[in-house]
């Protein structure tokens, strides 16, 4: 049965005005500034690895596909070993490890003789990324103040998204002035560049008391909300594989505005909607997202003229924007602090689950019944991510079953004794 005593969820909007201790710490800072320059060196890669697999290694389509779907595959596999290592190790050093894996990655990809030498960079590519996403998103969970943890996350993702973007035309540039082999090593010392900001950043070691179980790989209370989020994020990942191609039909030649215009509003829903997560709480911001998520694929798969992709862009870019934190903040009100670390890379683990599986989902869609067919069946799987929101988590019944299972919503306050157990400690 449910404890009438436990808390419920709280919101921003629950607390007095002047309770509002500062988000934008030197610790939260710099870890912005090392996510940023990881990111940025990823981006850097993006428009240059195909054009490598294709022009010096002499692969086809099918090779792209694969090398590119690589880190996916890492990432998911070192993701339940990453949740435990950041309790031993402590955050910064987790992230200070997977941006050293991630720079031996890019600079040596540009050296790579054959196709097999770098398919086994690119897997470490995937476990440097999934390292420092682990890292960095945990700290800021353990760093941000408690009723605005959901507006930390959604500043903190304008980093990896902001850097993705900016590298990617940085990326071509080099490639232009420098060639193949130079704009990996750049791509490396860019990467490199975040330690510097990360070494400031407090590591935090949770040491297990003595005779204290093992900890879990994967973290139950992390599944259904990162599943959740998995099917929302299937829309993005049509998007941006497809838009290219569904403009033709309205007789478009390119893209790039609308592309523009998603990556606009999705950084302007983040930065200027940064504190909604908060103010409303998860249990109303969660379901909302998914409803702007359907409406706006919804819109995009069915109208009949070219200006709608753009009034479909905007609910889109706002529900996935909206999605994330909320979806993350629910699962970790479930997580106790001695397990958040395993709760984040169990969440995380949906997002190369999206891109991988939700790529061939897509793909699959339209293959049988064309782009808007692909589109539609997106704002389908929001609204099955909806009904799984309400039945699995958010229903009163549903929330019974999870304390029963032994996962209550989560009262911070329950963890200071333990914290004092575990010997959590700076370094």
């Amino acid at each position: 049965m449910v404890d009438p005593d436990s808390p419920p969820l709280t919101t921003a909007a629950d607390r007095p005005a002047t309770d509002r201790p500062p988000l934008f710490t030197r610790a939260f800072l710099l870890l912005l500034t090392g996510g940023f320059c990881f990111f940025a060196a990823f981006g850097m890669t993006v428009p240059v690895l195909p054009l490598f697999v294709t022009e010096e290694l002499g692969g086809n389509d099918l090779a792209v596909g694969v090398i590119v779907g690589l880190t996916a595959v890492s990432a998911i596999a070192i993701r339940p070993w990453a949740g435990r290592r950041a309790n031993a190790w402590g955050r910064q050093r987790l992230i200070v490890v997977g941006i050293v894996i991630g720079a031996v990655s890019f600079v040596f990809s540009g050296i790579a003789p054959n196709l097999v030498v770098l398919g086994v960079l690119r897997l470490l590519t995937g476990v440097g990324s999934a390292l420092v996403l682990i890292g960095a998103i945990t700290t800021v969970m353990d760093t941000v103040p408690e009723n605005r943890r959901g507006e930390g996350v959604s500043y903190f993702s304008v980093a990896p998204y902001l850097g993705i973007g900016l590298g990617a035309v940085a990326g071509q540039a080099v490639y232009e002035a420098l060639g193949f082999e130079l704009s990996f090593v750049v791509a490396g010392a860019v990467t490199l560049l975040g330690v510097l900001p990360i070494l400031g950043v407090p590591n935090l070691v949770i040491q297990a008391a003595p005779g204290e179980a093992r900890q879990r790989h994967f973290h139950p209370a992390a599944i259904l909300p990162g599943a959740i989020f998995a099917l929302g994020l299937v829309g993005p990942v049509a998007f941006t594989s497809f838009i290219a191609l569904y403009v033709r039909d309205f007789g478009l030649d390119s893209p790039e505005w609308l592309l523009l215009a998603y990556s606009g509003c999705v950084l302007a829903a983040r930065i200027l909607g940064g504190r909604i997560p908060d103010l409303f709480g998860p249990r109303i911001v969660g379901p909302l997202s998914a409803v702007l998520l359907a409406v706006g694929l919804g819109t995009i798969a069915l109208t009949p003229v070219a200006w709608g992709l753009y009034v479909g862009i905007v609910p889109f870019a706002l529900g996935i924007s909206l999605q994330y934190p909320a979806m993350l903040t629910l699962a970790l009100s479930r997580v106790p602090e001695r397990e958040r670390a395993v709760g984040v890379a169990t969440f995380t683990m949906f997002f190369d689950v999206a891109q991988g599986l939700g790529g061939a989902v897509v793909g699959g869609l339209a293959a049988l019944g064309g782009y808007r067919v692909a589109f539609g069946g997106c704002a389908v799987l929001a609204l099955v991510g909806l009904a799984g929101l309400w039945f699995g988590l958010l229903r009163p019944s549903a929330a019974a079953g999870a304390a029963e299972d032994g996962h209550p919503p989560h009262d911070p306050t329950a963890d200071q004794p333990e914290t004092a157990e575990r010997a959590m400690r700076l370094e």
